[in-house]
């Protein structure tokens, strides 16, 4: 699987600064983020079993914002370390290729 990092990161960059928090309202869990002092709601977490799962579904979207950045840079950290873990590996068969000679 081959996955954007660009693309994804400029999602991310567009997005809202503001974290987003999950709240309840008397017709469940809705996502939003605070901005100079207002309330602005994003998302609404509905589904059709209710109750918990309306709950997860609200945390997963307030986590969002935060948890794609992270993510992209734990993916980029672990891609420059897989690429110096195969720099040693082919100096070694360098070096046997050589003495193999």
């Amino acid at each position: 699987m081959s996955l954007d990092l660009e693309a994804i990161k400029a999602r991310a960059k567009a997005a809202t600064h503001a974290p987003a928090k999950q709240v309840w309202i008397s017709s469940g869990p809705i996502v939003g983020y605070y901005y100079e002092g207002c309330w602005f709601g994003i998302a609404a977490a509905e589904s059709w079993e209710g109750g918990d799962t309306d709950d997860a579904v609200a945390s997963f979207i307030a986590h969002a914002r935060t948890d794609v950045p992270a993510l992209v840079a734990e993916v980029e950290r672990l891609r420059v370390k897989n690429a110096d873990l195969g720099q040693p590996a082919t100096a070694a068969a360098d070096v046997i290729v050589a003495t193999d000679t």
